[in-house]
């Protein structure tokens, strides 16, 4: 009787196994993940650009830490950019022109680029421009922004909102609420039997 009853047990106990077995929830599959080597919207990613052009008018050398290419706007994605440009003549004589940025975007043809971040322009006259963003256009030499900025140069100081600096023309204008600061310049002048004389 015993025997029987451990049997039926047993019968039993193997049947519920089985039906939990094959009735049991299926695991899901777990989604698949995202390798993030590129990010949202980038079809490619570049480390080290460099980037050469020459032309008739002048040179164009653009350098950026990284960078991403969207098929869909056709454009990149800079991240740490340099852009130096030579106008004309021979590289002692052509106007320089060096503008930096924290990020940049630029068409493929190279035409015309935005920076933001902390950008930087420095003026063919020694002068610092710096602001929130801006746009150069290659074909003008131009540099645009609306954004406040501040420029500094020898014996000057200038702040306003909006600005443009032309390279070709080498003119600089700041446009909106300007304040300027005359820096006073301290030159020295040799005298004889003299160290020097301030004026």
């Amino acid at each position: 009787m015993e025997s029987r009853a451990l049997r039926l047990l047993l019968s039993l106990l193997a049947i519920a196994f089985v039906a939990f077995w094959f009735f049991r929830p299926k695991d899901k599959p777990a989604p698949p993940v995202k390798a993030g080597i590129l990010p949202a919207g980038a079809d490619a990613r570049v480390e080290g650009v460099h980037l050469f052009q020459s032309g008739p008018q002048g040179d164009l050398t653009l350098v950026s830490r990284d960078a991403e290419w969207s098929r869909e706007t056709q454009s990149f994605r800079l991240n740490g950019v340099q852009i130096d440009f030579l106008i004309g003549g021979t590289s002692a004589s052509a106007t320089r022109g060096h503008l930096t940025g924290e990020r940049g975007d630029v068409a493929t043809d190279a035409k015309e680029f935005t920076l933001d971040g902390k950008v930087v322009a420095e003026t063919f006259d020694g002068y610092r421009l710096e602001t929130s963003d801006v746009s150069y256009h290659h074909e003008s030499r131009q540099v645009e922004t609306e954004a406040p900025v501040s420029l500094e140069g020898p014996g000057l100081k200038v702040s306003g909102t909006g600005a443009s600096v032309d390279y070709q023309r080498q003119h600089v204008e700041v446009r909106g609420r300007v304040h300027a600061h005359l820096v006073p310049m301290i030159l020295k002048e040799r005298v004889p039997g003299g160290e020097g004389l301030n004026k």
